[in-house]
């Protein structure tokens, strides 16, 4: 048989005839692609801005070396991946990173859309020692806390990667975490490497989100790939932006290269120290440095955009 009868091994198998009886190649990242659209819903009101908060289980579980080689290295990779396409879907939104350990947490970055900083927190918390049991309440209050500076007219969101079937919280437990999700109309989704406890997944679906147990890395990464898409609102969302119908302020700050580094402002906060960049971008509105974009000027909080 000559090779061009075999159908199924050239590249005739990846043509098409369209309308008009041209013949048009189509690959399979293009069906791909053509299918999801189908498959997407119509006419569905969707948010655009975003606030995301990745929370790490880095309790004594996260030791396991189930995915390996550790479930807290498997999480940090998984999770700096998404943040990265995360903030690519969504350019006007943020994300910040809260590290869980030994009954506590900690914000580990702060609400911005610089991916660099977040890919940074997420590869010390991966090299960090897990330690000591997980207090599922305290990483979602202080989640809820680094959230409290999102916009009215934004999206709040907390993805948990959980390794630990066990919680340790304080009496009354999670029913105060669960009722500050609701009023802030947070969404959680729990993507689990163990199993299903069954508390957490109660807590997921009251708020609107999502609950699932990961195989292995690569269903772990189809799992997250799942949250980037912005979730279909809510009647009560839909109505809150109905009433309202915010403008949002953007800013296009102006890139300045000179040829001695100068003194720029810390992205988010003033609180830190300064950073010395030669090429630095100024606010339109205030004339800030700072040194890297997509952020907001630590003086007068515009969003920047590039």
């Amino acid at each position: 048989m000559k090779r061009w009868e075999k159908a199924d091994n050239s590249a005739w198998a990846a043509l098409q005839e369209d309308a008009e009886g041209r013949l048009q190649a189509r690959s399979a990242q293009q069906e791909t692609k053509k299918r999801k659209r189908q498959q997407a819903p119509g006419g569905v009101a969707r948010g655009l801005i975003r606030y995301v908060a990745l929370v790490v289980d880095a309790s004594e579980a996260a030791k396991e070396p189930d995915p390996r080689p550790s479930r807290l290295k498997t999480a940090c990779d998984a999770l700096a991946t998404f943040c990265g396409d995360l903030l690519a879907a969504n350019p006007l939104g943020a994300c910040c990173v809260v590290a869980a350990r030994d009954g506590g947490a900690k914000v580990a970055s702060d609400p911005s859309s610089a991916r660099r900083s977040h890919a940074d927190a997420l590869t010390a918390i991966s090299k960090a020692q897990p330690k000591g049991p997980l207090s599922l309440a305290v990483a979602l209050s202080r989640a809820l806390d680094a959230l409290s500076s999102a916009p009215e007219h934004a999206l709040r969101e907390i993805v948990v990667v959980a390794s630990n079937l066990a919680t340790r919280d304080a009496a009354p437990g999670l029913d105060p975490v669960a009722d500050r999700l609701l009023h802030y109309g947070c969404r959680l989704h729990v993507a689990h490497l163990a199993a299903e406890p069954y508390v957490v997944r109660r807590l997921a679906e009251r708020s609107g989100g999502t609950f699932s147990v990961a195989l292995d890395r690569g269903h772990l990464d189809r799992i997250l790939a799942e949250r980037i898409p912005p979730p279909p609102l809510t009647a009560k969302d839909a109505a809150k932006f109905s009433e309202r119908q915010p403008l949002v302020e953007m800013g296009f700050p102006t890139l300045r290269k000179d040829p001695a580094p100068q003194c720029a402002a810390a992205a988010v906060s003033l609180d830190r120290p300064p950073v010395w960049a030669a090429t630095t971008y100024t606010c339109p509105r205030c004339e800030t440095r700072v040194a890297a974009i997509p952020t907001e000027c630590p003086v007068c909080d515009l969003p920047f955009v590039s």
